[in-house]
């Protein structure tokens, strides 16, 4: 029987060509180079992000989860929980160990200038505060559905994207994670998808977005169009020999 790493969340079985179909447990500290989750429906991508964030929180890293599509009250996580959004500024605070809260965000798709300013104001609190350095995740922020809704609504050039192109450069070096569910990975510049570095594709039969998924998962891609159902192609530096695998989500 297969032994459970120590700090690391169980995503599946590798579906290998050898049929041993070994578990994949991802470190957490791998959080803090950042997850896209992208592909399928929004539901989908919703169910691996809360399998994500759930397992960060058991290990006791801190969330700030953000959300435009489905409920998170069905992910527990405790009592000190905050659901307000008057306070952006709470996500430094919480990563710099002085609150004990997680952040949950659940807000309408049709608010896109209230989302924008929300994210950029805690994106700006968190540049501006001196945090210690670590490469031990601390804080995971989750962003779910949320590109998608500015990038459609205000562009790529609204201020909250661009806040979060400058986080995937640098958050990892204060403990801190994004991770991002969007519906195609081709919506994101590639300088922003070379800072993500694993990625959770769910399938799409898009030839444009089969095409450009090839530069990550290189002769593997064609097989996003015939994905099932709790499937993905995933890849992540520090598994599988660096290669595409295909994964057979738990």
């Amino acid at each position: 029987m297969e032994k459970k790493p120590n700090n690391a969340i169980y995503m599946g079985r590798i579906l290998d060509f050898m049929e041993r179909n070994p578990s994949w447990y991802l470190n957490v500290d791998d959080l803090c180079s950042h997850v896209l989750v992208c592909g399928r429906d929004g539901p989908s991508r919703t169910v691996v992000a809360k399998r994500l964030a759930d397992g960060a929180h058991r290990l006791r890293c801190k969330l700030v989860v953000v959300s435009t599509t489905g409920s998170w009250s069905d992910v527990e996580l405790g009592r000190n929980v905050t659901h307000s959004d008057s306070d952006p500024e709470l996500a430094s605070v919480v990563l710099e160990g002085q609150s004990t809260s997680n952040v949950v965000l659940e807000m309408g798709e049709d608010s896109p200038s209230h989302l924008n300013s929300y994210l950029s104001s805690m994106f700006d609190s968190i540049f501006s505060t001196v945090h210690r350095g670590s490469t031990r995740l601390k804080l995971l922020i989750v962003l779910n559905g949320v590109h998608d809704v500015l990038l459609d609504a205000l562009g790529p050039r609204c201020s909250s994207i661009i806040f979060m192109e400058r986080g995937v450069r640098e958050f990892r070096k204060w403990g801190a994670g994004i991770l991002l569910t969007t519906e195609k990975l081709s919506r994101l510049a590639g300088d922003t998808m070379a800072n993500f570095w694993t990625i959770i594709h769910l399938g799409s039969s898009d030839p444009k977005e089969i095409q450009k998924s090839s530069l990550y998962f290189r002769e593997e891609s064609p097989r996003l169009a015939k994905i099932g159902s709790r499937e993905a192609l995933a890849v992540s530096p520090n598994y599988w020999y660096s290669e595409p695998f295909r994964l057979k989500l738990r």
